[in-house]
């Protein structure tokens, strides 16, 4: 099975026709399943209301003539953007840019004007290989007031259990096979899975680590481009942050996988800029 990094490369949103979402250790093993045809986006996924998720944000990058996303994230304090490693990874912060309270990729918010990044805090530890401690926060130049499109999201707690109710948000790829995204925030509609049952589908390909999640739903699925945004729990709080899945993203038979905020929540303390 090959596994796809939900990251944004070149043109490339919520799927990365270029990028694969196996960890590079795997790719040339289970290639083959880079063949799955499937629709995607947050895929199966529908429009979010406007305000639904103030607390996402698009990470953008600046190429001085354009600017465009690569991944997604969710503004946790005033100053500090939870966001994936692997969307990070040799990025240098002058280059970023944030954009929130917006439901358009490419309208910024209104009252709510894009953010430069000043500092990257990633994990020391995330493994491109096995995609372990695939986290990082974004630190902003300047705080971010809170407003009817914009708040900050608290992590999760509790323990989720098999079958519980979560959503995932994102901008990305209509179709798996394609190159364009869609400028609406999308979401979809997943169901936690249990940890034995994730490493028991995916077993032969990776690891379920104890710092990922893993959910599914039969129409829906995480892709690229979703890379580092939210996965919500039905209170509303940081469940997951989007992280690993099968290529092309097919819906239905393999887990997309998340990373698990709870796990980090001594390193985000640590690691968060004070406010």
């Amino acid at each position: 099975m090959a596994l796809l990094k939900f990251a944004l490369l070149g043109a490339v949103l919520l799927i990365s026709g270029t990028q694969a979402r196996l960890p590079v250790s795997l790719q040339e093993k289970w290639g083959f399943l880079e063949r799955l045809d499937d629709s995607a986006r947050v895929v199966g996924g529908e429009n979010a209301a406007i305000g639904e998720a103030p607390y996402q944000i698009s990470l953008i990058r600046d190429y001085v003539i354009i600017k465009q996303h690569m991944c997604g994230g969710s503004l946790y304090n005033p100053r500090t953007v939870i966001t994936a490693a692997h969307c990070t990874e040799g990025q240098k912060p002058g280059s970023l840019i944030v954009r929130m309270g917006t439901n358009k990729a490419n309208t910024p918010g209104a009252g709510a004007p894009d953010v430069k990044v000043t500092e990257i805090r990633q994990h020391a530890d995330y493994n491109p290989n096995t995609i372990e401690n695939d986290i990082s926060l974004l630190i902003l130049a300047n705080p971010v007031s809170p407003s009817s499109n914009v708040d900050f999201i608290p992590l999760e707690t509790e323990d989720l259990a098999d079958g519980d109710p979560v959503k995932v948000f994102g901008w990305g790829l209509t179709d798996g096979n394609a190159q364009s995204t869609p400028n609406d925030l999308q979401k979809g509609q997943l169901k936690v899975v249990s940890r034995e049952k994730c490493q028991a589908k995916w077993g032969d390909v990776n690891a379920i680590a104890p710092g990922m999640i893993c959910a599914i739903a039969e129409s829906t699925q995480a892709c690229n481009g979703d890379s580092g945004g939210p996965l919500v729990s039905a209170s509303g709080k940081l469940t997951g942050v989007v992280s690993w899945g099968p290529s092309k993203c097919p819906p239905g038979e393999y887990m997309a996988v998340f990373t698990l905020p709870k796990y980090y929540k001594d390193w985000i303390a640590e690691k968060a800029a004070k406010v």
